[in-house]
């Protein structure tokens, strides 16, 4: 996570970048305070190529908003994760065996096929994984393994919309401030029961 000698760091580099940059440093609560409280959960090294990203910008006259900086912060996480875009998800969800099992013949250094005592081929089984767990989720969600169907055009369209969705929720997710994350928490938390989770409340309550 990044300190405030952190968030102290990139003010400096942005006044210097943009003249124009005059920030409120002297208040009781000033920029440093509110640059720490906005952008502090980020790691320093994000934090800072984040900054550099939104700085040099083609056509930039201003200095980067907070939201600006968070979205580079994001857009560097999530390549980061290396999230196969929609067209490498589909292509993996039309291959993938249904059982998820690969087989191969065993074969020495120089090609030629193994073989045990009896001249047998050697065949092994190789068991396989989605690439993401985006893409497997998406995968699941459409009625993977019978997905597609023999209207791939029609499914393509519907994965190609689902697996955006998940990215995008998923972006979303990752993006929140903590502030925020935790508030919905305690939300959720708090929450008023349902009237089937208030009934067994109450059986519960009753049987004691």
């Amino acid at each position: 996570m990044s300190s405030r000698k952190d968030i102290a760091k990139i003010i400096g580099y942005m006044k210097l970048a943009f003249p124009n940059y005059s920030p409120d440093v002297t208040s009781p609560i000033n920029a440093l305070d509110v640059l720490f409280d906005l952008l502090g959960d980020i790691p320093a090294e994000t934090l800072e190529l984040a900054v550099r990203a939104a700085c040099a910008e083609a056509g930039r006259a201003f200095a980067p908003a907070v939201g600006e900086i968070r979205g580079a912060a994001l857009k560097l996480f999530i390549c980061g994760l290396g999230i196969p875009n929609e067209f490498e998800a589909w292509s993996e969800v039309c291959k993938m065996p249904k059982d998820m099992k690969r087989t191969h013949i065993k074969r020495d250094e120089n090609g030629k096929m193994v073989t045990n005592e009896r001249g047998a081929v050697l065949i092994y089984v190789e068991q396989l994984k989605w690439s993401h767990a985006l893409v497997e989720k998406t995968a699941s969600m459409m009625g993977w393994p019978n997905f597609p169907s023999e209207d791939e055009g029609l499914d393509r369209a519907h994965f190609f919309q689902a697996y955006r969705a998940e990215v995008s929720r998923m972006m979303e997710t990752a993006g929140e401030l903590p502030a925020v994350r935790q508030y919905l928490e305690a939300q959720r938390e708090n929450a008023p029961l349902s009237i089937g989770q208030e009934l067994k409340k109450l059986a519960e309550r009753l049987e004691k």
